[in-house]
């Protein structure tokens, strides 16, 4: 019979799971989500479906001339005999595209093009597919995109028999590739599989779409050549099975970049892969300026023989100069050697050197909430942990194997916005790498120079020897929670007696009435305050961390600070709002100041000995002598430039005047501890002071500018 006519709404298909549709339903749209197993069935809009054929009953076969179907601007047929115990004819889908695909089955929205399918059908379905015979098949992908992208058209012939797919690329010619794969997989029966496969430099050019920018190929010449056999295992993770692969890659002047790393790598040699192993005799490259060599063997998927003499995958880093955004810049050497499995479990171990650089904090740690001091060791608050492979879809766990990194001189840590730091020592890691809350680090980090800012004064690393002035890392504290033994000292001028700053709120009220007859001094008197620091370092590092908007509005420009023109100076609204905002943190609304000496980790000392109170009222009268002089700043008229010259000289020019004075105090006040006193300084007078008791000191000075020597005698009540 001849039966042709359209379907309209009134006559929609149904599947296997589905309920007949109604007229309420609309002809489903291109951008609409995949069916899944928890969505309800959607009406698809068939425009024509042509059937025209004849049923033999007597042979229980039918002879379709053709059926077809018209499904958007796709066309799907099939034209031959259709019986429970034999097929013979040709199927046919033209101009499908990916977003028809998309009604029917989970496909990702970075890829679109149109397939066009046709094969002759044979066989039977009364068992199993294992009967059904596909011959002569063709398939091409054209007018492909990935991530608005064109691609070359794709081409390939294909059989299907014995429940095996074949297939064999015709076109691009810079993509080769032809094997066989089991359908459906039926362990240890149909699971085994085989692919060779060859890729020139056009096809590795495209390495960037895949990666969306992570690595992008930008000149050279690069060849892939892959031959692998093997049993695929269905779990929740793809698992190969006696896997047996050998190939290659090579490049020629080939460059790389990525959006990781700020400069391009190159690669010049070859990587061989031959009995389940990468071997590389010579793979030389360079990044940002620093020379590398990559010699060695790394196995696929079985660890190498306790007794293999095989020099395992070494990355031997020349000196030089690298950037790793967000973890590091500086000075980098040293030897990188991989063992384990390149496709289960790689591991990482080797020394690695660094030097004359900035070691960055991660986001993971700054972005914490400072904890109460009773947080357990074992609790990594800020950190989201879960039971997810780290890699989801594939089983690669790389770890740290005693991995060593060798911290050199000048070091820093960046950014923490009230500290500098500038550190050596040694780390040895081991533990998950994609889980650093996970790992286990063992060694050493000793401050050699460095601050931490408390209400406008910088308190420096001294040099006691009773202090060790190291952080140390226990394996099993993690890499958030290491031991802390420091000490920083400043040197403070008390001009008022710390009386403003006592009466502050905070402080509330005090029994101790102050003698204030005594003759008011040539020169403010000279106390030197001790922050120490003991105690876990997890806490620490939460109370030193502010939040973003307050780090990007302290980086002042160059440009602005000194920006001049003739007949004034002018700045932008925005330059002097960022200004203002850095300001306001600095010295009204930062409370990391209070948050760090409310923390059980700090205690604070001085000669002569204050309490702590006293202490931290003497360190507020600075800050409130700063905001006085803003302020006066605002009543001088030129209020920018009072303000950029007031900002230079807090943020360039008194920081490291600060820092060469108490150095040079520190090795005069070593002079003398060593014949008994307990402080000696020379600047910006000549004093010593002995300790007499816990409550009682003399000292004795002489002030150079005014010709003055005074002797005190202190006793505490």
């Amino acid at each position: 019979t001849n039966n042709q006519q359209p379907i309209t709404n009134n006559q929609q298909p149904t599947t296997n799971n589905q309920q007949p549709t109604t007229n309420n339903q609309q002809p489903i749209t291109n951008n609409q989500q995949p069916i899944t197993n928890n969505q309800q069935p959607t009406t698809i809009k068939i425009d024509q479906l042509i059937a025209k054929g004849s049923i033999d009953l007597s042979q229980g076969v039918l002879n379709l001339e053709p059926v077809q179907v018209e499904l958007e601007d796709a066309v799907l047929g099939y034209q031959g005999q259709l019986s429970l115990a034999k097929e013979a004819g040709v199927f046919y889908v033209n101009n499908l595209s990916l977003d028809t695909l998309r009604h029917f089955a989970a496909i990702p929205d970075n890829i679109q093009g149109k397939l066009n399918l046709r094969g002759d059908l044979g066989g039977s379905l009364e068992e199993n597919l294992a009967t059904l015979q596909i011959q002569g098949g063709e398939i091409s992908f054209e007018d492909a995109t990935f991530n608005n992208q064109p691609l070359e058209d794709i081409k390939s012939e294909f059989s299907y028999a014995n429940s095996r797919l074949n297939f064999n690329t015709i076109q691009p010619s810079s993509l080769q590739a032809q094997g066989q794969l089991p359908f459906p997989i039926v362990p240890g029966t149909s699971d085994r599989f085989n692919i060779d496969a060859k890729l020139d430099t056009e096809a590795i050019a495209l390495i960037g779409l895949f990666t969306q920018g992570l690595v992008e190929w930008e000149q050279g010449e690069t060849e892939l050549e892959l031959a692998a056999s093997g049993r695929i295992k269905l779990a929740e993770q793809l698992e190969l099975q006696d896997l047996v692969a050998k190939g290659g890659v090579s490049f020629n002047e080939t460059i790389f970049t990525s959006s990781q790393l700020p400069e391009k790598l190159y690669l010049d040699g070859k990587v061989d892969l031959n009995n389940q192993r990468i071997a590389v005799e010579e793979l030389e490259g360079n990044l940002a300026d620093s020379q590398f060599s990559i010699t060695g063997v790394l196995p696929l998927l079985e660890p190498l023989d306790i007794n293999n003499q095989s020099q395992p995958l070494t990355i031997a880093i020349a000196p030089g100069k690298i950037n790793l955004q967000g973890l590091y810049k500086g000075d980098v050497g040293g030897e990188i050697v991989l063992t384990g499995t390149a496709l289960s479990q790689p591991e990482i171990g080797g020394e690695l050197n660094l030097a004359y650089g900035q070691v960055f904090i991660p986001e993971f740690i700054t972005n914490q909430q400072p904890p109460q001091d009773t947080i357990p060791a074992s609790s990594n608050p800020g950190v989201q942990t879960n039971n997810r492979s780290p890699l989801p879809g594939l089983a690669i766990n790389p770890r740290f194997n005693n991995f060593h990194v060798v911290l050199g001189n000048r070091l820093k840590i960046q950014p923490l916005p009230i500290a500098q730091f500038q550190f050596t020592g040694d780390l040895t890691l081991n533990g998950p790498i994609l889980e650093p809350e996970k790992l286990a680090p063992a060694g050493t980090i000793k401050l050699r120079r460095g601050y931490i800012e408390l209400f406008d004064n910088e308190f420096y690393v001294t040099r006691n020897p009773q202090v060790s002035q190291e952080i140390t890392f226990i394996p099993n504290r993690g890499l958030l929670n290491p031991d802390i033994d420091i000490q920083l000292g400043a040197v403070i001028s008390d001009s008022t007696g710390s009386r403003n700053f006592l009466e502050r709120e905070e402080f509330g009220n005090r029994n101790e009435i102050r003698d204030t007859s005594q003759l008011v001094l040539a020169r403010p008197q000279q106390i030197k305050v001790n922050l120490n620091i003991e105690g876990e370092g997890k806490q620490l590092l939460a109370l030193l961390a502010i939040d973003d908007t307050q780090g990007d509005s302290c980086q002042l420009n160059e440009d602005l600070i000194n920006s001049t023109i003739e007949g004034g100076s002018y700045y932008s609204p925005t330059e002097l709002q960022k200004l203002e905002t850095c300001l306001q943190y600095a010295y009204l609304e930062d409370k990391s100041n209070f948050r760090l000496l409310g923390s059980s980790l700090v205690t604070l000392t001085s000669v002569p000995s204050l309490s702590e109170t006293e202490i931290t009222a003497l360190l507020g009268n600075s800050l409130l002598n700063t905001l006085e002089g803003i302020q006066q700043s605002s009543e001088d008229g030129d209020i920018v430039n009072q303000i950029i010259g007031f900002t230079f000289t807090r943020f360039v020019v008194g920081p490291l005047l600060r820092d060469i004075t108490f150095t040079f105090e520190e090795s005069v006040s070593s002079v003398g501890r060593s014949v008994g006193l307990s402080d000696l300084r020379v600047l910006p007078i000549a004093e010593g002071i002995y300790q007499v008791g816990e409550d009682a000191f003399v000292g004795l000075s002489y002030d150079y500018f005014f010709n003055e020597v005074r002797v005190r005698y202190e006793v505490r009540f």
